[in-house]
């Protein structure tokens, strides 16, 4: 049997920053889809994205990926 390593949040020490994104925008031509959004990602706090169709949650998660790249931040 192989060891499976522990998950990376249960080696930080509680309260550190997983993740970290500073006033990150994006536009698509003249449409802004982030406006200077800034997110701390605890370790092992739980998060969702809410909102609207459009609103920028799969863009969002395109940035932190590295598959797009923000207009600023």
């Amino acid at each position: 049997m192989t060891p499976v390593a522990p998950p990376i949040a249960a080696s930080l020490a509680p309260g550190a920053t997983v993740l970290e994104v500073r006033a990150v925008s994006k536009r698509f031509g003249a449409r802004e889809v982030l406006k200077t959004l800034s997110l701390d990602i605890i370790a092992g706090e739980f998060l969702t994205l809410l909102g609207e169709s459009g609103s920028g949650k799969t863009t969002l998660l395109r940035l932190i990926a590295g598959f797009e790249q923000p207009t600023a931040g």
